[in-house]
């Protein structure tokens, strides 16, 4: 069976990673880009630039220049000031089929939003907005014949369009932790079944505590969600034994969330800890973990195949219920890109 590797903990390393996913996030490539000024910005200095040469070719009083320039500014670019809305995070990020789950979602400019969803199977209802735009509250009404997976919501207002957030549906008993771990408190008690943890780092240095009995030869498997849901949350997961000792410490690498599986060797009770690589926090540092003695699959082939066919795949993972298994493929299926 594969195992993901411990991650290298450099700091000189995360710090680089952190770089190439904000670079990424603002659309900035190659090694001497630099970060571009917004787009209202970027206006002003057009429309500077362009008056500034009508008034040498015709000779414009400064006086001409200055009202005509900031009168055309004004009615071109009021648009590029008005406040799209914006996603920072969902909490849960997640739900079950077949049931409603209440979400909040943090961002801004929020207010009078219609929200969609893509793929289907998915409605939202009793829908309630802070007064400064900054938080939406909804219930999210998942259909029993809902595709399990990811799903893209984008929020629409009259000022623009969102930027897309994931909402994932799955089987599994969801945990919401609603209210940021104090330190001093207990760590929350896990049982072998599967369970998916959602929870949001909100302050820096915070860190989310959980603990579970095991006994010998157990095998637990843990996939934490974090750039699968375009979170800015970037985790490590650390699992220690009763005498304090580290037994795994993994975390994330370049678009990869940590993910890994663990045999026991000894019976007793163990402790995991989440936390962010570089002890941030914040409204849109929000995750997803699926923990327990639940089954994590790795790797598996071939990796597609025709509309119509039926396809003989291998597994490797944990826990796995077997190592073969049989995919039909739907004649009318669409062809991935």
């Amino acid at each position: 069976m594969r195992m993901q590797q411990n991650a290298n903990l450099n700091p000189e390393n995360r710090k680089n990673m952190k770089m190439k996913r904000f670079r990424q996030k603002q659309g900035i490539s190659g090694k001497g880009a630099s970060y571009r000024f917004p787009f209202a910005f970027r206006i002003f200095f057009a429309y500077f630039a362009y008056f500034a040469v009508l008034t040498l070719r015709f000779r414009f009083s400064s006086r001409s220049f200055f009202s005509a320039y900031f009168t055309i500014l004004l009615a071109f670019s009021l648009p590029a000031f008005a406040q799209s809305p914006e996603i920072a995070g969902l909490l849960p990020a997640g739900g079950v089929c077949g049931a409603a789950t209440k979400v909040v979602i943090e961002g801004k400019s929020l207010q009078n939003a219609t929200l969609f969803f893509k793929g289907g199977g998915i409605s939202s209802k009793s829908q309630q907005v802070s007064t400064n735009g900054e938080q939406l509250t909804a219930e999210f009404c998942v259909e029993a014949g809902a595709s399990l997976g990811p799903h893209e919501l984008r929020i629409v207002t009259s000022k623009g369009i969102s930027n897309g957030a994931k909402f994932f549906v799955d089987i599994a008993p969801n945990l919401v932790i609603e209210t940021p771990m104090q330190e001093s408190a207990p760590p929350i008690e896990l049982d072998s079944k599967q369970i998916v943890i959602n929870s949001r780092i909100l302050s820096k240095t915070g860190r989310d505590r959980f603990a579970f009995r095991v006994k010998a030869g157990d095998v637990w498997t843990f996939d934490c969600f974090a750039y699968r849901i375009r979170s800015r949350f970037d985790p490590v997961l650390e699992l220690r034994n009763e005498a304090g000792v580290s037994l795994k410490l993994v975390q994330s690498t370049w678009e990869n969330d940590p993910r890994f599986a663990y045999r026991f060797e000894k019976a007793g009770r163990c402790f995991l800890t989440v936390h962010d690589s570089e002890y941030n926090g914040g409204r849109d540092y929000v995750y997803r973990l699926k923990a327990g003695r639940s089954a994590l699959l790795e790797v598996f082939s071939p990796l597609g195949g025709r509309p119509g066919e039926t396809v003989q795949l291998r597994l490797q993972g944990a826990n796995l219920p077997a190592e073969k298994a049989t995919v039909r493929i739907p004649a009318d299926a669409r062809l991935a890109p």
